[in-house]
């Protein structure tokens, strides 16, 4: 027996006697999809009939557009076709056109409806619910489908908050007719003809968007101006600007008239919004809305903000929307305690670099090897290897590189000549990279400062989270952040809100977003998150910022490089560390590839200070040895039974104050062979690295010891919470 469509189980809210059409606090019930689509009509007139939201919030406010915009989640497409007496077979053929064959729906006749004067609602549930913009874009889409065919709709169901009512016939009608597929499967964005139609909704709105003097726009989104009109009933902005209603409920006296006639109207627009009209000359001379030819005035929501509030001035009321966040219900909520446990672990990528939902930033002085640093962190996560000796929490993921100063051939060179060093070819990581160049064509604008004023390309910060989110994209690079905008970048202010807006697409994707930066003149100083060029809004609004230094000559003679080698040794530290500890730099060596073209292209690998050696001895290896064995040490220096912990006493060192001394120390006992990285279970029974005896014996034996014998990742220590005493067993390891 097939199951039960999903759709069929969405409660919607009930509205019952709604005695008029802003009656938000009606009173109201739910009844699930399933229930609507078998409802048989009432006999009752129109403004005492049931009536339903598409939508799962159905709380207090739930008629509210606003509410409903911000909080609802629709389940169901709506429509009313009042005009054209149009067939319902018609109507049956142009909706399965649209939506596809075999997707449930409704169609019936409305209250008002006769013989001769036909009027029809159609009903068209979701297979799963959509947000708002999503869902109104739909709609709107459903709409242009329609008025192509030659069938007019109104625009009123395109309202977040509207009531669509159920079947009805009032009495003394004796009209009505309906037809449904109550069984067939919920609409989707990928069904019948919906994918092409919201495409060239798109287009079209994109072109209307397009910056002037050029820019990229990827897609377009819902301006600020158009939010505003949805989220504000003209009936309610006329009440708290002083208009007076006439006693008919229609018509308005502005304040601005002089005579006592009711002179403006709200009207329906042909694509659902609202808008009024005024015959007032009074009106029209205040300079109110736009001119009429025919005399008067008219205009929207946003007409009646800006002369209002804002004297007229519509930059100055759009820099309002675009700062401001209207108070929705303020509540305060108790604190709810958890188990520890239970508390989600942050979503790390690579521990401390990089965290999921927010921006990073890479610094560094131009020479230091920026663009190379990024394209080996870039294939590190791509392929789930350490290329840059961090661990890639997760394994192999999806990373978008757009780089806006390279060209693709460039990019191609670099990017294979890396993968070549570390032996990887095609298969590692070419499903999971995304590469753009806007050399190539793939210009990226966010924001632009002209004339006009400053702007924030909302449009193209939403297509980016809409394709980050349908590739399933965890990093993406933006090469350098300088290039993708056209503002001043000493401006704190213009800086912060574009910094915010990438925040927010990292928030909305799950991923984690890193601006490459260049430097001021440095004059030979370190280089720290202070050291960014123009404004010190992004480094303060990033989560942590990567200091790209070049070895200075102090630590070339310190460390025994030559002069005229020093410059091929760079350090990167994280300089912010919001959310995890400090540690110390991690040095890289820019060493030469031969692409087999002619070409020698840069690739950075790790390199470890020969310094490290000093302290390991060939006691202090055995001891290590014997010490690892003889427990279950994790590889990551944040866990309790770190590895530092237990060798710390051999080497003399103090196992949080040395820690980064003793992180290179263990990575330098790895690369010898003396230890050996494994996988194994965490006590939260997830994949984590361990350290265990290598297969390189050291220079003395311990006691008995078979050193030349691996220690393999023990499952049943891990299995009972990865306890310290777990013993040594001579099975072959999993290295990582």
């Amino acid at each position: 027996m097939p199951s039960q469509p999903q759709w069929q189980t969405f409660a919607v809210p009930i509205f019952s006697g709604v005695k008029h059409t802003n009656g938000s606090a009606a009173k109201h019930d739910t009844k699930t999809l399933a229930q609507v689509f078998s409802m048989l009509p009432g006999s009752v007139p129109k403004l005492e009939a049931k009536a339903f939201i598409p939508s799962l919030y159905w709380g207090p406010d739930a008629r509210a557009h606003a509410v409903q915009q911000e909080r609802g989640r629709f389940v169901a497409i709506c429509a009313d076709v009042d005009k054209g007496n149009h067939a319902l077979e018609r109507l049956e053929v142009l909706t399965d056109q649209f939506f596809g064959e075999g997707v449930a729906r409704r169609i019936y006749s409305t209250a008002t409806a006769a013989p001769n004067a036909k009027r029809w609602r159609i009903v068209v549930p979701l297979q799963e619910p959509l947000e708002f913009a999503a869902w109104h874009e739909l709609t709107e889409a459903f709409h242009q489908h329609m008025a192509a065919n030659g069938v007019e709709m109104d625009g009123s169901p395109k309202r977040a908050g509207q009531l669509s009512f159920l079947p009805n016939v009032p009495p003394g009608s004796a009209f009505f007719e309906t037809s449904a597929v109550p069984d067939g499967a919920g609409a989707s964005l990928n069904g019948g003809s919906v994918p092409k139609a919201i495409a060239d909704l798109r287009m079209e709105r994109r072109k209307d968007a397009a910056p002037a003097g050029g820019g990229s726009m990827v897609a377009f989104a819902e301006g600020p101006i158009a939010a505003f009109n949805h989220r504000h009933r003209l009936s309610d902005l006329l009440t708290k600007y002083g208009y007076t209603p006439a006693p008919n409920g229609k018509d308005w006296r502005s304040p601005l008239q002089t005579s006592d006639s009711y002179a403006t109207q709200v009207r329906q627009g042909d694509n659902g919004g609202e808008y009024w009209v005024s015959l007032s000359e009074s009106d029209r001379q205040a300079g109110l809305g736009a001119a009429a030819a025919s005399g008067g005035c008219f205009g929207d929501a946003f007409d009646l903000f800006a002369h209002f509030e804002h004297g007229g001035d519509r930059r100055s009321a759009l820099d309002t929307l675009a700062g401001s966040t209207e108070a929705r219900q303020i509540t305060a909520s108790p604190f709810v305690w958890r188990q520890g446990k239970d508390i989600p672990g942050r979503p790390w990528l690579i521990r401390p670099w990089l965290l999921k939902g927010t921006v990073a930033c890479v610094v560094a002085p131009g020479g230091t090897g920026k663009s190379t640093f990024v394209t080996a962190l870039a294939l590190s996560v791509a392929t789930g290897r350490e290329l840059l000796d961090k661990y890639v929490i997760g394994g192999p993921q999806p990373v978008w590189v757009w780089n806006l100063e390279d060209d693709l051939d460039e990019l191609s060179r670099s990017i294979q000549a890396a993968a070549a060093h570390h032996g990887l070819s095609e298969e590692d990581f070419a499903p999971r990279l995304f590469v753009d160049s806007a050399l190539d064509g793939a210009v990226l604008c966010t924001a632009v400062e002209d004339k006009t004023g400053f702007r924030v390309y909302e449009p193209v910060f939403s297509a980016l989270t809409e394709e980050l989110k349908r590739r399933g994209i965890k990093v993406l690079i933006v090469d350098p952040f300088i290039s993708s905008h056209a503002v001043d970048e000493n401006s704190n202010s213009k800086i912060d809100k574009i910094v915010k807006a990438w925040a927010r697409v990292a928030k909305e994707a799950g991923c984690a977003i890193i601006l490459v930066h260049h430097t001021s003149k440095a004059g030979g100083q370190e280089v720290n998150a202070n050291s960014a060029r123009g404004a010190s809004a992004l480094v303060s609004a990033a989560r942590s910022v990567l200091a790209i230094n070049r070895m200075s000559p102090d630590e070339a003679s310190r460390l025994g490089i030559p002069a005229d080698q020093r410059r091929r040794y760079v350090s990167v530290q994280d300089d912010k560390h919001n959310r995890a500890a400090a540690e110390a730099a991690t040095w890289f060596e820019l060493k030469s590839q031969a692409l087999g073209n002619g070409d020698d292209v840069g690739v950075m690998v790790p390199w470890m200070a020969p310094e490290a050696s000093e302290l390991l001895t060939p006691e202090r290896i055995a001891a290590i040895q014997a010490k690892v064995a003889d427990g279950f040490n994790r590889f990551d220096g944040q866990a309790d039974d770190w590895v530092g912990h237990a060798i710390a006493p051999i080497l003399n060192l103090d196992s949080e104050g040395d820690k980064p001394r003793i992180k290179q120390l263990v990575k330098q006992l790895i690369q010898k062979g003396w230890l050996v990285k494994t996988l194994g279970k965490s006590a939260k029974r997830t994949d984590a690295p361990f350290v265990a005896v290598g297969t390189t014996a050291s220079p003395f034996t311990n006691a008995g010891l078979p050193v030349s014998q691996p220690c393999s990742t023990l499952k049943g220590g891990a299995e009972q919470g990865g306890a310290v005493g777990a013993k040594r067993c001579s099975t072959t390891t999993s290295p990582l």
